[in-house]
């Protein structure tokens, strides 16, 4: 009979009952699945509700049967803003383009189809309504939209101008600009403005003064 190779080890106990034993929610592996999940469904724009999908739960089990994936919930409040604040926080331009539909029982549904970095390098009209008709086009619906919401910058009416579409202007926005244009104008309201933006600015770049109002704010039970 061949001798055994010195360099083969047998795994000992506590190594075979490890690698059956679950992961707990501070063992680095899970925590690093966790956190992968979570960049999936940011990057590949998936659905929270995923993680509770049975296919794919039954993918991550047998991958790795000793992680338990956490709730919706939990990335949607946790894990997915922790990535948020940790982003890069570079100057970039996106495109986001939201659906919104009515079903049968007269039910209002909101799907969001995309948000993706702007690939053109400048935001003209003519890139603008081609990026907007190939998304349309990938997801089947341009033909068939009915009205399209769009903001007031000029850049987006132009257009929408461009490719003909019906549109509706953003209520939301054209009340922002009414505030801009009519209270911001006001000296004493750019005043007290600017001194608040100052207050944040400071104990935004400064650590040390951040937990002294942390601490400040624990000692007077302010949130």
């Amino acid at each position: 009979m061949k001798p055994r190779s010195p360099s083969t080890k047998q795994p000992t106990i506590h190594q075979v009952f490890a690698k059956t034993r679950p992961l707990t929610s501070t063992n680095p592996k899970a925590i690093k699945i966790t956190r992968l999940i979570a960049e999936m469904i940011c990057t590949d724009n998936q659905p929270v509700s995923i993680v509770e999908n049975p296919g794919f739960k039954r993918l991550l089990q047998f991958l790795e049967p000793r992680y338990t994936i956490p709730s919706r919930k939990y990335f949607s409040t946790i894990e997915i803003p922790s990535i948020y604040q940790k982003s890069s926080t570079a100057n970039v331009d996106y495109m986001s383009l939201t659906a919104h539909f009515l079903t049968e029982d007269m039910k209002q549904i909101h799907i969001c189809l995309d948000v993706v970095p702007f690939p053109c390098e400048s935001n003209t009209a003519t890139n603008l309504v081609n990026f907007m008709n190939e998304s349309l086009k990938r997801w089947g619906l341009l033909e068939k939209i009915n009205v399209v919401i769009r903001n007031n910058a000029r850049n987006i009416v132009s257009a929408m101008e461009v490719g003909k579409f019906t549109i509706i202007p953003c209520f939301a926005h054209t009340l922002q600009l009414v505030v801009k244009d009519g209270c911001l104008a006001n000296e004493r309201i750019s005043l007290l403005t600017a001194t608040c933006r100052r207050i944040v600015g400071y104990f935004k770049h400064s650590v040390k003064s951040y937990k002294l109002l942390r601490q400040s704010q624990e000692t007077l039970g302010l949130p």
